[in-house]
């Protein structure tokens, strides 16, 4: 672009020529031609002639005309610069400044502000395929960074694709996002699908969600994403959203339902900070149908396959925060505890005086409300529910820490409704008593491995001996709604009563949990360290047996290794030791050179349920192309589930190409041949 040390005073310059330099007394100007040169600091011009008026103070350049400041460059045929109003007036140019490009028939103005007629403006290195904006007038302001176009036409090369009313846009990032899919599948047919986002100012981009399938329709919506930062507040989001009426055999949703023919969505995503101390976040995922996003959006879909919905907000003060939290449920396809809101309050733990005991207080109000999907009566409760503990811990030695612990909870149900009993209110108190002991172990070597890229070893050892007594919990279990009930988990439920949340549907507890954590860590290039392994290992003892439970609970497991840059594997198993029996375990393999190649090894099984291993690589050809690929295989079925194959080439310097071949087995939607090609926008 024209810089600003294109405007820069040049007070008095030097001037050279490989003839000597001429003064015309009558219009009091010093002339240079061949290859005449004016410098003034790290400002060059060069031209084949150069006239400077002292009187005018202007410097005209005619003939084969090139500036350059630091790494900014301009080239004409004829320009003139005014040093002591910062004017600059040139005809016929080509400029630029890595990321932006500028090209026009002219252009006048200073470092406030900057008019280029009939201009073209690249964002990257202008070549055959790069995307650029074509205007009548642009202009720019060099000490803002802000570019501004009216009446524009977005362009690949010299092919127009979208008129642009308007568009402003700071140059220190990418003012366009564009990704686009081409392709075919079995259950849509031949279509196009397009995302596109176009700046108004630096705070906003605004666009929308353009798709066309041959078996189904037009799919249309607006998009927008948001940007602010300020002294007082930092906020980001994004908007994205469809429509379609859907002519195509569209079957039925999770519940068994038919899928109505008009279908949309609309998702938001919304965080903010205020003032370093208030967070507000909100996420919104509004569907028509359970599969609408797996059709038409299947990226939505397979990141967030249940999705939810809510706002909250917190205040963070000197040892406490307040929270308001709504989750709300507009997708009747699914069945949610909805928190109609919640308001929260935390006293994180602090020492009570000077006795060295810790209290922490929690206390929060929530109107539940929860609508079934089998048509069973709906279950809604105001609640009331609040937790005071205490905890006392003892340095035993300076490796061994014994800490006691004790706390009440109390919870008020009025208004409820959906419970066994019928009755509207009930309270309940319930009380716990126990204690963490935790020890810390550690040892160091010097130890020293280039190749691996060792410098000194530790581990760390951390025991760990939980004790937590709740008796009574299930005190009243007919008067309550079970809405925040039990849930199937994998993982290490909280034991102490500060932590649960499913407190509608509480169980007495006698429980010990015994763990060992481990990391074995040497010296970061810099500063700090670096994880080399992490072994964590949980077993809880149960006292107290619900039914179906045993004395011993899974034996979980947690393993990772990182020994090397190219090298991660992980590994989670829940193993029942009084059955013998693997319940669970995940794998993760990663081994990879740089940029180069990449190859991914993962195992899923759960017992009864899913058992699937998935195979994936890639590999860089050279520096514009690449080839990947991905295959899965489920052991129920005894066949592959999905294979997919792809070609991935960059075009020009501004896109991405990606060529698919995707077949899948054995799911609800998608069986079948896929063909795709996926075109993005790099940079612009």
């Amino acid at each position: 672009f024209i810089p600003q040390g294109i405007f820069a005073n040049l007070g008095l310059p030097e001037l050279s020529a490989d003839e000597p330099i001429e003064f015309d007394q009558q219009t009091q100007s010093m002339v240079a031609k061949g290859h005449a040169r004016l410098v003034r600091g790290k400002f060059f011009l060069e031209a084949d002639n150069i006239r400077f008026n002292k009187l005018e103070n202007v410097a005209t350049a005619t003939g084969d005309v090139q500036v350059n400041y630091e790494t900014a460059r301009l080239v004409t045929q004829e320009l003139s610069y005014d040093p002591g109003k910062y004017y600059i007036d040139v005809d016929a140019f080509r400029a630029g400044e890595a990321p932006l490009y500028f090209s026009g028939k002219h252009a006048e103005g200073n470092m406030q502000l900057l008019t280029i007629e009939d201009g073209e403006l690249f964002y990257g290195e202008p070549d055959f395929f790069s995307p650029n904006i074509r205007a009548k007038k642009i202009t720019f302001s060099p000490e803002n960074g802000r570019v501004v176009s009216k009446h524009a036409l977005f362009r690949v090369g010299k092919v127009p694709v979208f008129y642009l009313p308007y568009c402003s846009f700071s140059t220190q990032e990418s003012p366009y996002k564009i990704k686009s899919k081409y392709g075919h599948r079995n259950n849509l047919g031949y279509f196009g699908q397009n995302t596109v986002f176009f700046p108004i100012n630096e705070k906003i981009k605004l666009g929308g969600l353009v798709d066309y399938y041959t078996k189904r329709g037009w799919l249309y919506g607006p998009a927008g994403e948001y940007s602010l930062f300020s002294d007082t507040t930092a906020m980001r989001g994004w908007l994205q959203s469809g429509y379609i009426s859907d002519r195509g055999d569209r079957g039925t949703d999770t519940l068994g339902d038919p899928i109505q023919r008009d279908r949309d969505f609309i998702m938001w995503r919304h965080k903010q900070t205020l003032y370093d101390n208030v967070e507000l976040t909100g996420d919104l995922n509004w569907w028509s149908d359970s599969y609408v996003t797996r059709d038409f959006r299947p990226q939505f879909f397979y990141n967030d396959q249940r999705p939810d919905n809510f706002v909250e907000g917190l205040y963070l003060g000197q040892g406490y925060y307040i929270g308001g939290f709504t989750r709300f449920r507009p997708n009747d396809f699914e069945q949610v505890a909805e928190r109609l809101p919640e308001v929260s309050f935390h006293w994180t733990p602090s020492e009570l005086f000077e006795t060295g005991i810790y209290q922490q207080i929690d206390a929060d109000f929530v109107h539940l409300q929860e609508k079934q999907l089998s048509g069973t009566p709906e279950r809604s409760t105001d609640r009331i529910d609040g937790y005071y503990g205490l905890s006392r811990p003892f340095n035993m030695s300076p490796w061994l820490t014994f800490t006691p612990v004790a706390g009440g909870r109390f919870t008020q149900y009025a208004n409820s409704k959906g419970n066994v009993s019928g009755k509207e209110s009930y309270t309940r108190f319930l009380g716990q008593i126990g204690f963490d002991l935790d020890a810390l172990a550690f040892g160091q070597w010097d130890y020293h491995n280039k190749n691996w890229n060792i410098h000194g070893l530790r581990h760390m050892m951390r025991p760990r001996l939980q004790y937590r007594y709740i008796p009574n919990a299930n005190q009243g279990q007919s008067n309550i709604p079970e809405i925040d009930k039990q849930v199937f988990r994998t993982y290490l439920p909280p034991i102490d009563l500060g932590e649960i949340r499913t407190i509608d549907e509480m169980v007495d507890e006698n429980l010990l949990r015994l763990g060992l954590e481990n990391s074995l860590q040497t010296q970061a290039q810099g500063y700090g360290s670096r994880d080399l392994a992490t072994l964590d290992l949980y077993q809880d003892i149960r006292f107290t047996r619900q039914a179906g439970e045993n004395t011993l609970s899974n034996f979980y497991t947690t393993l990772g290794l990182f020994p090397v840059e190219w090298l991660d594997l992980f590994l989670y198993n829940r193993f029942d030791i009084e059955d013998l029996t693997e319940r669970e375990i995940r794998t993760g393999l990663r081994i990879h050179d740089a940029d180069l190649w990449a190859l991914t090894f993962e195992t899923n099984n759960l017992q009864h349920e899913i058992s699937q291993y998935t195979l994936g690589g890639e590999f860089q050809l050279n520096h514009r192309n690449k080839v990947k690929g991905r295959w899965r295989y489920d052991s129920h079925r005894g066949q592959l589930v999905e294979q997919m194959y792809s070609y991935w080439m960059r075009l020009g310097k501004a896109w991405s190409v990606e060529y698919q071949l995707v077949f899948h087995k054995g799911t609800t939607r998608e069986n079948g041949t896929q063909f795709n090609i996926v075109v993005q926008l790099l940079s612009f």
